[in-house]
């Protein structure tokens, strides 16, 4: 990838942050986990048994809207798939202390 690429990604993220969060229901936010895997695997980088990091930089120019979308797709997808690693209760309290009653 060039620099190009990044900020046409670094664009697209950003518009995708702001799709995000217009979310008005929850089946949604599968949909946009599914549609946008390749852009998040394009910037992922999980070495295995570590966790996963953003390549974020290029030539010394971090783009912010690639390292939030990041952030955001990897956060999104472990709160949404949390019923295959915890029980319901523990779920619950999960999103009761993150006061995220959209999640709940």
């Amino acid at each position: 990838m060039n620099k190009i690429d990044y900020q046409i990604a670094d664009n697209l993220c950003s518009k995708l942050l702001e799709e995000f969060n217009s979310f008005s229901e929850f089946g949604a936010m599968l949909e946009w986990l599914e549609t946008h895997k390749d852009l998040y695997n394009r910037f992922n980088i999980e070495p295995i048994g570590l966790l996963a990091i953003c390549s974020s930089n290029y030539q010394g120019v971090r783009y912010e809207n690639i390292a939030k979308f990041h952030s955001l797709y990897q956060k999104t997808e472990y709160e949404y798939n949390l019923l295959d690693h915890m029980s319901h209760e523990e779920v619950i309290t999960y999103f009761i202390e993150r006061m995220d009653a959209f999640m709940i």
